[in-house]
Order: C-alpha cells, then sequence, then structure tokens
C-alpha cells in the first residue's frame, strides 16, 4: 500500500500487481437489461505488463470538495463518494490533482477494472454479496461512506457497488462523445452485480450512480 497525502486527505492506494488474464463473456448466457443487450461472445486477453497502482476506495466528496472548491454529489458527506459528475468534470478534476501533486493520475481503462476485479473478489463472491458489496437490497436508497464494506482480496472497497465507475474504453468501441461505465452501483439489482456488464454515457451526463477512482502512475 502506498499514502498519500493530498489537500490534507489520505489517499491508501493498493498494487495492481502485473500479469495476464484470458477475459471470456459468453453474453448468450448473461442475464440482460435492454439497453444493454449484446449476443455471442468475446474473447481478450488481457496483460498488465507492470504494476500499477489504484485507488483503495471511490474518491470521495472531501477530496473532490479540496480540488475543486466544490460539493456537486446529491447525497451529502465527506466520507461518501462523489457523483453527480460527467466524464469531462473528472478530467477537469485530474488535471488540477495532477498540478497540486505533482504526480500524474488518470482513470482506469476498462482492461485494468476487469482485471482489478477479477483479482479482488474470489469465485463464492456472489454468495457473500452483502458483506462486500452497496447495492439495491442494502444500500437505503443512496450511496454509503467508502470503506464501510469489506474490501477484497487486494484490499480494495466498492470494485463493484456504492457507486458504477467511469473507465476509459480499450475493449469496447464507443463514438468520440461517449464514455464508459462499469461495475455496480447502489440501485444495482442482486442478479446484475457484474464486472462484465459496460454501459455508455455521454461525456457531458452527470448521473447519481456513477463515480470514478484513480490510477497512479
Amino acid at each position: 500500500m502506498q499514502t498519500l497525502v493530498i489537500q490534507d486527505n489520505l489517499v491508501n492506494f493498493q498494487l495492481l500487481p502485473p500479469g495476464q488474464l484470458l477475459y471470456v463473456v459468453d453474453w448468450n448466457r448473461k442475464p440482460h437489461r435492454n439497453q444493454f443487450i449484446r449476443k455471442g461472445s468475446i474473447q481478450r486477453d488481457i496483460r498488465l505488463p507492470e504494476p500499477i497502482l489504484i485507488s483503495e476506495t471511490l474518491v470521495t466528496q472531501q477530496l473532490w470538495a479540496a480540488i475543486m472548491g466544490n460539493n456537486p454529489a446529491k447525497f451529502k458527506n465527506d466520507r461518501k463518494p462523489v457523483e453527480n459528475i460527467s466524464y469531462h468534470d473528472i478530467a477537469d478534476f485530474i488535471n488540477r490533482l495532477n498540478n497540486v501533486s505533482q504526480r500524474r493520475f488518470r482513470l482506469p481503462t476498462e482492461s485494468e477494472f476487469i482485471y482489478a476485479c477479477t483479482l479482488n473478489y474470489d469465485e463464492h463472491f456472489s454468495e457473500k454479496l452483502a458483506d462486500q458489496v452497496w447495492f439495491e437490497k442494502n444500500s437505503n436508497q443512496q450511496t454509503q461512506p467508502v470503506s464501510s464494506k469489506l474490501p477484497g482480496k487486494l484490499n480494495i472497497h466498492d470494485l463493484l457497488g456504492n457507486l458504477y465507475q467511469f473507465v476509459e474504453h480499450d475493449i469496447t468501441q464507443v463514438p468520440a462523445n461517449k464514455c464508459l461505465y462499469k461495475g455496480a452501483c447502489w440501485a444495482t439489482e442482486a442478479l446484475w452485480v457484474d464486472k462484465d456488464y459496460v454501459m455508455t454515457i455521454n461525456k457531458n451526463t452527470r448521473n447519481d450512480t456513477i463515480g470514478f477512482r484513480l490510477v497512479m502512475e
């Protein structure tokens, strides 16, 4: 683990080790929500040639406010993850964060998110969902403070659950005005708490179900 102090905020980063993953999804065997219907299967060779540092939690409202000077979240609480932000808003935040910290941060890629979920959650994950995930049945229909559920094997919290997460696309092709988000959120039914689902949104659209985490290079 590596801890940074950013504008009086402690931010923990966990090591995502290098490795390789054969990623296969058979969409014919997945339950679908209408807007996300896919057919057939995909197979990708996901490689992480070098280790990366990925934030232990979603970016909090406290950190966002320290960098941006405002708090756009619907569900206000310093320790809750920030939401109601767009992809463009996040780009502005990361640019300011890089300048303030003299480090380089970015969003995780789609592949890195899948790789992290695969290593963070074991094969019996769905049997203990309520212990590790804030979703529709236990969230009280709102976000919850970061680190308030058990972490996974990499000591990373909320890779699935609490909020969907913006990612940079490197598997799914999207138009230039759109971006991707993955995972699950406080409103997700248990059936769809799954690393494989990928959804698109306009880059300037804000939504109270989507947040983000950081990768530090």
